[in-house]
Parts: structure tokens; C-alpha cells; sequence
């Protein structure tokens, strides 16, 4: 198997051990092992191993599949040393070009309702560009690099990019193969992006609405679902694609918080703290598990054979259980 024609780089080399890790991964999945677990050591050229197996799985059988790191500095690197890659990152990244000097986060098409972005995209099945007639205006860099990370055989996500994504918006379909870089820092991520923070602020911006600070857990069911439904209409009343994907997030969000407290009371905390900006009291309510191996979904429901990478897994079996994963049905290289 000539494994060396994916090397990327001038010198069509591997470290030691990086080809017999790649063969094993591949026995891996072709004996229908659907996870993997790839101890090894800093410096040890990790990325390289998953980035030859996602091209021969695309070589081979014209599969796609996902590579996902922690971070968007990562993410940046991973694009210099392969070049076919295509990524996508959060709104914050990118400049909004209908409201220079703002990123997309702020742009018109966040924060004015009804404001239909001329260079966006539309949400359907599928997500498809606006066609821009503007000679000197283009496509939305954040609606660009979105669109082509979904359309490219190998795309880079963060990790909570792809939480989000796979929690509420499914625009990234199932692969056939999923590479999980620096896997130790998966239960972080999920464990962030569970956690649901309200603000009385923020609920008296968008729903003219009190924080009505409960003392149960039970109560605060019945009381965030009441908080889901308001956001829901609001979106169903909303005209613009985007602010209604925001509204729609928002709901599904303080939806899946309060099943998750009504499922699983034993296994949720909350806090309330305060802050004061500007000498002004804020009330900010947080909600989140205190362990995560019933979601552990949400970080692998989109491939059907997922590589976890670490240097820094230290007692596997720990691991393996933190994360819930089968250990029937698991090779540990």
C-alpha cells in the first residue's frame, strides 16, 4: 500500500511508526471497528496519521470525512500544512461586509430584524449562496467558507463549532470518517457547550420578559420551557433567514436544557451570580452537567468511524468511560 503519495510534503517521508499507526487505523475501519483510540507522543506527527487516512478513504472509495480540533489557531495550522482542506469557523472570525468594521456576530444580519443580507445565503435542504450581481461585492466570507467546508470531501471544524452545528443546525451531514485531534480536551468542549447561561438583561431585550430566580431544579423545567416557547414564535414570526436561525437556536437550546433537567435532575447544577457594568446590577442564572457520558453523541453523531488523537491520555480506560464509549467495539493504538 503506497501510503507515501498522500504526504503532502516535499520530502515523501514518514516519522517513525506514523505508517504502522496509519495501517492499523485503517484495519481498523475496514474490519468495521467504529472507534479508535491513537495514544501518542508530542512531535510524533498525529495530524499527518489522520490526514493520510481521511485521503485514502477518499482514494479509495470516494469517501468524506471530518477532521476536528480544539482551536481556530489549530485549525489555521492544519490549513498550512495541507492545502486541500476547506474550514469553517464561527461568525466572530469574519468582517461583516454590509457593516464594515463589525463581525458577522454584529452584522446587520444578527441584530436589525427583518434585514435580509444581500450577500448571505439561503436555508433550505441545502445551503446555497445568494448570487451576487455587484461587481465589486462579494459573497459573505463567513457564508462562503461555511458553504465550502459542507461541499468539501475533507473539512476542519473546531470543536465547539461542530457542537453547535450538530446540536441545532445540521448543516454538516454524517461522514464516513471522523478524526478527533487533541481528544483529550472533547470533554471540556461538550461540557461547555451543554451549559445554558440566561441573563435578565438579555431575556428582557429579546422577550420583554423578568428572570424570575427559581430555587428547584423542577421549577426551573417549567420555567425554561416557557422562556423555549416565546423565543419559538418570535422566530416564527421573523422574516430573515438568519436572525430566525438565531431565535430558532436560542429556543432549541433552553428546550434541550430543560429536558435535560427534567431527565437527569440528579446529574445538573445550577448558580446564580452577579455582575455590575456600569454600577448596574446583572442576574445571570447557569445550568450544567456535572457529567457528560449521555451526550457524548453530540460530538459523534456525524461520523461513522471517529480516530480520538492525544498525547495526553494518561489512563485510557478513565477515558474511555468519561466519554462513554464502547469498549466492545474500540482498538487502542
Amino acid at each position: 500500500m503506497n501510503l507515501e503519495k498522500y504526504i503532502p510534503f516535499e520530502k515523501k517521508e514518514f516519522r517513525p511508526h506514523q505508517k504502522e499507526a496509519i495501517q492499523k487505523i485503517i484495519d481498523s475501519i475496514e474490519t468495521g471497528t467504529e472507534t479508535i483510540l491513537l495514544n501518542a507522543p508530542v512531535g510524533s506527527g498525529k495530524s499527518l496519521i489522520g490526514y493520510c487516512v481521511a485521503r485514502y478513504l477518499q482514494d479509495q472509495g470516494g469517501y468524506s470525512s471530518y477532521i476536528y480540533t480544539k482551536t481556530t489557531f489549530l485549525q489555521d495550522q492544519y490549513l498550512r500544512d495541507f492545502k486541500d482542506l476547506k474550514t469553517a469557523m464561527g461568525r466572530s472570525n469574519f468582517e461583516c461586509l454590509m457593516t464594515p468594521g463589525e463581525t458577522c456576530t454584529y452584522g446587520k444580519c444578527k441584530t436589525i430584524n427583518k434585514f435580509s443580507c444581500p450577500v448571505g445565503a439561503t436555508i433550505g435542504a441545502e445551503i446555497e449562496l445568494k448570487e451576487v450581481t455587484h461587481p465589486f461585492v462579494e459573497n459573505c466570507l463567513y457564508w462562503q467558507q461555511k458553504y465550502d467546508a459542507i461541499n468539501n470531501p475533507i473539512s476542519i471544524l473546531n470543536y465547539p463549532y461542530m457542537i453547535v452545528d450538530n446540536m441545532y443546525l445540521n448543516h454538516f451531514k454524517k461522514r464516513k470518517f471522523g478524526v478527533f485531534d487533541e481528544g483529550h480536551g472533547l470533554e471540556n468542549a461538550l461540557m461547555g457547550s451543554l451549559e445554558l447561561q440566561l441573563s435578565d438583561v438579555q431575556l428582557q431585550y429579546d422577550l420583554d420578559s423578568e428572570l424570575d430566580i427559581k430555587k428547584t431544579i423542577p421549577e426551573w423545567v417549567d420555567e425554561l420551557r416557557k422562556f423555549s416557547v416565546m423565543y419559538q414564535k418570535l422566530a416564527e414570526a421573523e422574516v430573515d433567514d438568519h436572525r430566525r436561525d438565531r431565535l430558532e437556536t436560542r429556543s432549541n437550546a433552553i428546550k434541550d436544557c430543560s429536558d435535560f433537567l427534567e431527565e437527569d435532575p440528579e446529574n445538573w447544577v445550577f448558580n446564580i451570580n452577579y455582575k455590575y457594568p456600569n454600577k448596574e446590577k446583572q442576574t445571570f442564572v447557569t445550568f450544567k452537567p456535572i457529567e457528560i457520558q449521555e451526550y457524548t453523541d453530540i460530538l459523534f453523531s456525524k461520523a461513522e468511524h471517529k480516530l480520538i488523537m492525544s498525547g495526553s491520555i494518561l489512563k485510557p480506560d478513565l477515558f474511555i468511560h468519561e466519554l462513554g464509549l464502547n469498549e466492545d467495539d474500540l482498538s487502542y493504538i
